[in-house]
């Protein structure tokens, strides 16, 4: 598995909505824990307007399956920040390559 998609996956926790807006695909859908919720394209960035980042990540129990222009990526997580609790989630990211770079197109956490 290349490590592009890792180092992408860590960014996606680390930077902010340009990033996501870079590295995702337009009709891309993300299900959070409650509050948050479900979303969709937009509305994942408009998601991101304002909320601060982790400003460290570590993953666990990497699996990672490849096919050609599709690659699934499972872990466990460990979010951190200053002034909040530590959140750890088990996750799943979908990637699609298009036009030869990685985008995700789906993300999936469930609290620990």
């Amino acid at each position: 598995m290349p490590t592009e998609l890792w180092d992408i996956e860590r960014r996606l926790w680390l930077e902010g909505e340009n990033f996501f807006a870079e590295h995702m695909t337009e009709d891309a859908v993300m299900v959070f824990p409650e509050p948050v919720g479900i979303l969709r394209g937009d509305a994942i960035l408009r998601g991101l307007r304002g909320t601060p980042r982790w400003t460290s990540v570590d993953a666990a129990n990497l699996e990672a399956v490849k096919r050609r222009d599709l690659a699934v990526l499972a872990y466990r997580a460990i979010g951190k920040s200053e002034g909040r609790a530590p959140y750890e989630a088990l996750c799943m990211s979908t990637y699609e390559r298009r036009k030869g770079d990685w985008r995700i197109a789906g993300h999936q956490q469930t609290p620990v």
